[in-house]
Formats: structure tokens, sequence, C-alpha cells
């Protein structure tokens, strides 16, 4: 009997409907077994895929040896190069009559295979093939969705790599010039993190305030160190030089295609919830909630460490600081979690 027409939509609808709703390719795999198993004259379906060596299979009754059938499998995948399908019948693959194998391509390179193995010639009929072939074009396409991801991760992998090594440059530059500057990014980047992650920051977020964190202070290095590391009140030239670090921070970062919005945090960690910071004079929800964070953990960190000009304040100063200054300069939800974070910082 013909695979009935009704019963093909239903199984190629769920297949697309697997393809959209699957995270991994080995769910992706499994699910669509169980609805090829609804074919009754399909005893063994099996999926092969040369890059990962791998084959997948389900089989109703029949124990498949895996390393077996690999070399007969790529042996047809060779024949299958330039075919749109393959007929096998006979019992020498598996004991079964009929073997049939579609390729599986990945933008014209041929990726693996699928195989539909029966001891029913129905599986021959005309329109079982046509069937059989809009299937395997269906998990070809779920395939290659999941080979998308992976090179799209693979990139992004390589891309956070090069901004690393970048990174690390910069932190050379910055402690080389100025010690302290370098020490303090790296310090309020894990304050910044431990903030973000409290607050349920998406990924995304956390990869920019972790660059926006080391390189917040990167302008500083077109400040004189007099200037930074003077003893006593600044006057006002000297403070509107250590104003501009905050331009220059983001003016070099800006084209580093670094995640976004890393150079807008740079550009508002200064700013304060009342309009009193710098540059622009922004106000609450103005402020990136990324920049917010940014500010208490530069703040934090500032207060708790020892500076040539003064020595380094107390915990509970820095809180009653904070406390001081919450809803008014500083966001107040970011504030109750960096008063949590300030008793785990050594």
């Amino acid at each position: 009997m013909l695979l009935e027409k009704y019963k093909f939509y239903d199984i190629f609808r769920n297949i697309n409907r697997i393809i959209i709703n699957s995270k991994k390719i080995q769910t992706f795999i499994k699910k669509t077994f169980k609805e090829i198993e609804k074919i009754d004259f399909i005893d063994i379906s099996i999926i092969y895929l040369k890059k990962r060596d791998r084959v997948f299979r389900f089989n109703r009754d029949c124990k498949i040896n895996e390393k077996e059938i690999k070399n007969e499998l790529k042996i047809i995948l060779n024949k299958l190069e330039k075919e749109e399908y393959l007929i096998k019948k006979s019992e020498n693959f598996l004991n079964y009559k009929y073997s049939i194998f579609f390729p599986l391509k990945y933008e014209k390179e041929l990726i693996g295979l699928i195989n539909f193995l029966s001891n029913n010639s129905i599986v021959l009929k005309r329109q079982n093939l046509v069937y059989l072939k809009e299937i395997s074009n269906s998990i070809n396409l779920g395939i290659s969705k999941f080979i998308d991801k992976e090179r799209i991760m693979e990139k992004e992998r390589e891309h956070e790599k090069k901004l690393n090594l970048i990174l690390n440059a910069f932190l050379k530059i910055i402690k080389m010039r100025e010690p302290y500057t370098g020490d303090h990014s790296l310090r309020v980047s894990k304050i910044s993190s431990l903030i973000g992650k409290e607050l349920n920051l998406k990924n995304d977020s956390l990869k920019a305030l972790k660059y926006a964190s080391f390189l917040h202070d990167l302008g500083k290095i077109f400040v004189p160190s007099e200037i930074l590391n003077k003893y006593g009140k600044l006057n006002e030239r000297e403070y509107s030089l250590i104003k501009e670090h905050v331009i220059k921070s983001y003016e070099i970062v800006k084209d580093m295609n670094l995640p976004e919005p890393t150079d807008k945090i740079i550009l508002q960690h200064h700013e304060r919830l009342d309009g009193s910071g710098y540059p622009y004079g922004l106000k609450n929800d103005e402020i990136l909630i990324e920049a917010r964070i940014l500010a208490v953990a530069d703040v934090v960190d500032a207060m708790l460490s020892n500076r040539p000009y003064r020595a380094s304040l107390s915990k509970e100063m820095v809180k009653d600081e904070l406390n001081k200054y919450k809803g008014i300069l500083y966001d107040e939800k970011v504030v109750e979690v960096a008063l949590k974070i300030i008793e785990k910082l050594v």
C-alpha cells in the first residue's frame, strides 16, 4: 500500500515543526526518527554525517553495529556525489532487500546521507519514493540549520578570541602607563560581572559590560600622570582634563566592532541619575542599565583601593556612601546588589 497522502503531510509538517523547535541536532534527529517510524514499510532509517563520522539510526527490531556499517556508508557516500538517490536491491546491506539512499548536502557540499531500509517492495513505488525524497529534503534543511548555527558560533568564538587579545594588549598599555588604572579595570570588571549576573542580564549584555569595564578608563592614557595622582583637590582645568577621558575612551573603542552596546556603556559610565554626571548630563532611564552597573562598580573599587593621595576606605564607609546616594546618583537596584557583593570582596 502507498503511504497515504494525509499521513505523509502529517509527517512532513511535524518534521518541519521539529526543525523550528529543536535546540540540538541530536534532539532534532531523534524526534525526526520518531516521525519516520510511522511509515509502516520502513524498517530501519540511518543518518550518516561525514564530518562527525557519526551514525544515527532508528530500527524496530534489528541491532546495528555502527563500526561495521560505516565503511559501507562511506563507499555509498562517494557514489551519491552526483546522484539524487541510490537504490540497492539485494540482501547485502544489513540483510534488507531494499535500501534507498538520499544525499545530505550543505551549500552543494556532500555532508552525509539518509538511508531507508525495507523488506517490502512497496517502498520502490514511485509515489513512495517521492514522499521519501521530500522527507529527506526536510531533514537536510534541519541539519543545515544546525550547521549554520555551529558556524556562526565558531565565528563568534574566533571573534571573541581576537577581541580578548586586543583587550589584553590595551590592558598592558594602560598598566605600563598607569599601573593603578590597569589593575582597577580588572577589579571593576569582576564587580560589574557579579552585579550583572545577579540582575539577570542577558549574555550579550554581560559580554558588553565585560569589555566596557576593561576599557572604561582607556582614555586616561592621555591625561598627565601628575593630574591623575595629584594629592588634594583638582582645579577646574585639571578636572576638565580628567572628564575628557570618557570621550577619549569612547572614540578609541567605537569602531572596534565590540559587542553592542560596549562603546555607549563607556560613554555613559560617569552619568548620574540626577543629571549631575558627565559628559552629557543624562538622567534616570536615559542611562543604560549596563552603564549604571559600571558606574557603581567603578565607584566601589575606587573607594576600596589605595590611591597615592589617600588610603582605601573601609567597607562600612563604602556602604554608607552608596546608601547615601542610592536613587540619587546611583541606581537603587544596582546599589542593593553591590551592598551584598562588597562583603565578598577581598
